[in-house]
């Protein structure tokens, strides 16, 4: 059986309560429903996205990521700024992107080592540190040309959880399947 996966951070509460009131504050610019916004409770920041995995492979993935989170000691990222991604006349996301330094940068190479060593292909795309917002229905609204707006919340990096994502007709539904330590613990 396979499972559609990612390997994210989980927000605490405070870190969601206030990127939740962030884009409450942009829905309300948001007068045609130009944008889906995503619920606070999906809010998460990928490290790693798998795609499609097969269920059997979780055990193997999850003592991978143990072991190169096992000496990480835990750190706390910081969300900057509200933008939309990408950065041209066509973007497609609301972000909250995060500060790239030396601490996530760390952290995101050993993931992608724990799913090389858990023999899993690895995504391509360059990593951004960002919590998904709201995803723009159609292309190319005027109103979505805003300049990005300063953010301050942080993120306090303990745990990175794969994640299993389902559809429904609501939308995605996110579930952690393991969790695992900046010191190496996993539950």
């Amino acid at each position: 059986m396979k499972i559609r996966a990612f390997l994210a951070l989980p927000l605490d509460d405070t870190a969601r309560d206030a990127l939740a009131w962030r884009a409450e504050a942009l829905r309300g610019l948001d007068k045609k429903g130009e944008i889906r916004w995503t619920p606070a409770e999906n809010y998460h920041l990928t490290v790693a996205f798998l795609g499609d995995i097969l269920h059997a492979d979780v055990p193997r993935l999850e003592q991978a990521v143990a072991a190169q989170l096992a000496d990480q000691a835990p750190f706390t990222a910081h969300a900057r700024e509200t933008s939309f991604f990408p950065f041209n006349a066509r973007p497609r996301l609301v972000l909250a992107l995060f500060a790239v330094d030396e601490a996530i940068l760390r952290l995101h190479r050993r993931v992608i080592a724990a799913v090389r060593q858990a023999g899993m292909p690895v995504e391509k795309r360059a990593f951004t540190p960002h919590v998904t917002l709201g995803r723009v229905r159609r292309r190319g609204v005027p109103w979505l040309h805003l300049q990005p707006e300063p953010l301050d919340v942080g993120l306090p990096v303990e745990r990175v959880n794969l994640y299993r994502s389902d559809r429904d007709r609501e939308g995605s539904r996110y579930r952690a399947v393991f969790s695992a330590g900046l010191s190496g613990d996993s539950v």
